[in-house]
Formats: C-alpha cells, sequence, structure tokens
C-alpha cells in the first residue's frame, strides 16, 4: 500500500513539471496556416517575457505584403496579436511570345506553362516553364522563321527519299520482267525442240 501511494504521488510529481510552466512564461507561440515558426523556435519549450518568435511560410506559399512575420511574448504572458497570412504563390501569367503562343491551365504555384511557335516558326529555347517559389522557372522561348534556305533543305531531304523509294520500285520491277523473259526464254526453247523432234521422227 506504501509503495502504491509513493508512485501515485511521483506520477503526480512529473505531471506538475511537464504540465506547468514559469510564472513568467507565455505558453506555445500562436498556429499560423500554411507557416510555422522558424527552425530555432521550432524545439523551444520556454518562452520568457520579451521573446521574439519569428514565422516563415510553408514550400508553394508566401507571406502577404503587408503582413508581420514575429510575434513576441508581452507583460501581460500573452503573445502579441499574429498578423501574418500566408497565400499561395501566384506567378501571374508568364511571358507573351512573338510568332508563338502559351498554354497555362493556372499561374499558381506547381503550374506549368507549355509554349508553342506558330506555323512556319521554330523554337530556339526549351518551351515549358514552371512556377516555382520565386516565379517562372526559365526564360521565355523565342519563335524565329525558317529560312529560305532551311525550307529548301527540307525539300531536298523530301525529294532524295522520294527518288530513293522510286528507284526501290524499279529496280523490284525490273527484277520481275527478267524473270518474265526467263520464263518466255525456256517456253521457246520448249517449243523449238518440239518442233525438231516432229521434222525429225514424224514428217
Amino acid at each position: 500500500m506504501a509503495w502504491a501511494s509513493f508512485f501515485v504521488l511521483l506520477a503526480a510529481s512529473v505531471s506538475a513539471r511537464v504540465t506547468t510552466r514559469s510564472a513568467d512564461e507565455c505558453g506555445n507561440p500562436p498556429h499560423l496556416e500554411n507557416g510555422s515558426p522558424t527552425a530555432q523556435f521550432l524545439s523551444s519549450t520556454s518562452f520568457p517575457v520579451g521573446t521574439t518568435v519569428l514565422y516563415h511560410c510553408h514550400p508553394g506559399y508566401v507571406l502577404q505584403q503587408g503582413s508581420s512575420d514575429s510575434v513576441s511574448c508581452a507583460e501581460g504572458l500573452t503573445w502579441t496579436p499574429l498578423d501574418a497570412t500566408c497565400e499561395r504563390v501566384d506567378c501571374g501569367n508568364p511571358d507573351e511570345i512573338e510568332n508563338g503562343a502559351f498554354v497555362a491551365p493556372s499561374t499558381t504555384f506547381g503550374s506549368v506553362a507549355v509554349y508553342q511557335c506558330n506555323e512556319g516558326y521554330k523554337m530556339s529555347d526549351g518551351g515549358v516553364r514552371i512556377c516555382g517559389s520565386s516565379g517562372w522557372t526559365g526564360q521565355a522561348p523565342t519563335c524565329t522563321v525558317s529560312t529560305a534556305a532551311e525550307i529548301l533543305n527540307e525539300m531536298i531531304t523530301f525529294g532524295h527519299e522520294l527518288i530513293n523509294k522510286e528507284e526501290s520500285v524499279i529496280k523490284s520491277y525490273y527484277h520481275l520482267l527478267e524473270r518474265e523473259r526467263e520464263l518466255l526464254r525456256s517456253k521457246e526453247k520448249l517449243l523449238h525442240e518440239a518442233e525438231k523432234y516432229v521434222n525429225e521422227n514424224i514428217l
């Protein structure tokens, strides 16, 4: 019975030390939606009067303009009001390009913008940008018109491909004609042998 009473008193003492804070300290700092106290304060359990806690927003969010990023433990052992709002990063519309356009279903954090050039133009740089914490990644591509030489080269390449296909067809047809000629020669030879046999043995 004495041991049971000892353990009850010990548990009560430990609980009191865990839940009771110093008389001149504030409790845990206020909660910030989509944000939290900076790393140096996350593990803190003691907040004496005069302590200032700094906040930051989670990745993909940014502190709204005009917001305050800190609170302080005041004399009345209460935190000053948390006047902060973490709003989702919005990169706005990506840069427009000449002779082309972009497709971007959304402009918030993580969104993707895909650029395309108009017909007759080619893209000189990468055509994909992503909305990150600091705005759109990379640079907007440029669309340049294909030169006359490039167009001619494409036509010449196509011409060579067409000639090669026609040459292959002609070779196949010529091979077939050669086989037909050989067959005709064989028929002529058989007829000649038959005619010779008739003249020598029947007539």
